[in-house]
């Protein structure tokens, strides 16, 4: 095997490019990253840059010259978008590049309501381009809707709290943290984070057992100072247990703390 090709230029993908390395892999090394950034380390996305400012340069996981020394065709900022299997072939923009082995690393993708992907003022978490977006617009007194009450939504909320946003959270499910933890555990975890002032999972208002129906395109009116406010953007929120559908109509920045 002479030719091995990455796609996914995350913790996976670099991992991958070092151990072939490390085992003895002497041919052609490409690594493909759909993101213009050198791979960096995705947990604190939702912790240390949210809550400081920290330097994203900090989450790099290799330096410029680690990748020389690994001898690595690194291709950032560049989307794979075709696989044929037959002719060996990843597709990137105009080009085709063979391989003889092929690692796919890409991982997980948030979801999104797919008519309003571009208005300003609806984020997912995902990419450090993300964090960056998200951070300069938790402003001390601004509100934040927060949809998923999973890990992420829970530390996207305890960042916005501790930056004095207001904060709702919108979750499916009969509690904060339920899949992971389970619905009495989930609990617990939001009493104990609030009982020791810590700020953690913890929100003005919650909305359990709820979908969100999509955003009225009507009522959303964007304000010009920042892009991640909306002055008058409504969410619709339907029940999934017993109760009649309500709104929330906020000054807002709404965040999909959901994937697939």
């Amino acid at each position: 095997m002479k030719e091995i090709v990455v796609v996914g230029a995350s913790l996976a993908g670099i991992r991958s490019c070092q151990n072939l390395r490390r085992n003895g892999f002497e041919g052609t090394l490409t690594l493909i990253g759909e993101e213009k950034y050198l791979p960096y380390d995705r947990p604190p996305l939702s912790k240390s840059m949210l809550t400081t400012d920290q330097n994203p340069q900090e989450l790099f996981l290799v330096s410029e010259a680690e990748v020389r020394d690994l001898e690595i065709n690194l291709l950032l900022g560049e989307r794979a978008t075709g696989l044929n299997t037959v002719k060996q072939e990843v597709t990137v923009g105009e080009e085709k590049i063979h391989y003889e082995g092929l690692v796919i690393a890409t991982g997980a993708s948030a979801r999104k309501l797919s008519k309003f992907t571009e208005l300003d003022g609806i984020h997912t978490l995902r990419t450090l381009d993300d964090a960056l977006a998200i951070r300069s617009g938790l402003t001390s007194g601004s509100s934040i809707v927060i949809v998923g009450a999973g890990f992420i939504g829970s530390e996207i909320a305890s960042a916005a709290r501790t930056r004095g946003c207001k904060v709702t959270i919108i979750e499916g499910g009969a509690a904060p943290l339920i899949r992971g933890l389970g619905e009495k555990t989930g609990w617990l975890v939001v009493r104990y984070t609030n009982d020791t002032a810590l700020n953690c999972y913890s929100a003005h208002r919650w909305h359990l057992s709820t979908a969100v129906a999509p955003l009225k395109r009507s009522n959303l009116a964007m304000a010009r100072k920042s892009p991640l406010r909306c002055s008058s953007s409504e969410l619709a929120l339907h029940p999934t247990l017993n109760g009649s559908a309500t709104q929330a109509s906020l000054s807002t920045t709404v965040f999909f703390a959901t994937r697939h």
